[in-house]
């Protein structure tokens, strides 16, 4: 059986969702393959500059929080680019099968993000005054990497679901790649490392 066609509007979405998640996940990847993949990686990130790779390594996370939120938003309070956009630019009734996939991985997501959203809104997108200076009961959940990597699971699923529907060739996401620059990075360090430049 042939693939839908899509139209030159939810094309525009697809693509621009396509592009964020693709970057997501290669920005997720470098995260992965500087902090979680050895110990001794993060040994020589420490040695070579603790308070730097801190910093870096607590920007990459926040990166993934605020774009997995803003993918898991709800598209229509703001008409914002989001996931459920892709549903709202289709005709439901012709294609009810894609969306009831569709809707069931939207689900999944907004349970799994319920902690990643919380953190965007309330400590890195506003300053919550209770919970900056408040007291424990006021303290927000932490999000583990574990945490990142399900909704990542959900995402790709969802964009696979729907590309592949309409003919779009699956993508594995989660081998977006920034990680030979981190190689190479963590290779220089080593080297100043052995030569005794630290």
């Amino acid at each position: 059986m042939a693939a839908a066609a899509m139209t030159a509007d939810v094309k525009t979405i697809y693509k621009a969702l396509w592009s964020d998640v693709l970057e997501l996940h290669a920005t997720w990847n470098l995260f992965r393959s500087l902090f979680m993949t050895d110990v001794e990686r993060v040994k020589l990130l420490n040695q070579s500059g603790a308070a730097v790779f801190g910093k870096v390594q607590d920007l990459l996370f926040v990166h993934a929080i605020l774009t997995i939120s803003v993918l898991a938003d709800a598209a229509e309070k703001r008409k914002n680019l989001t996931l459920e956009s892709l549903i709202g630019a289709v005709d439901s009734t012709i294609h009810a099968a894609l969306m009831a996939k569709l809707r069931k991985c939207l689900q999944r997501l907004d349970s799994q993000t319920k902690t990643i959203r919380k953190q965007r809104n309330k400590r890195i997108a506003h300053c919550d005054r209770a919970m900056r200076i408040g007291t424990k009961k006021h303290l927000l959940p932490g999000v583990a990497p574990v945490d990142i990597e399900a909704a990542l699971f959900t995402i790709r699923e969802y964009l696979n679901e729907f590309g592949t529907y309409f003919g779009e060739v699956f993508t594995p996401y989660e081998e977006a790649d920034l990680v030979p620059g981190a190689v190479q990075l963590l290779a220089r360090l080593k080297e100043s490392v052995d030569l005794g430049n630290y």
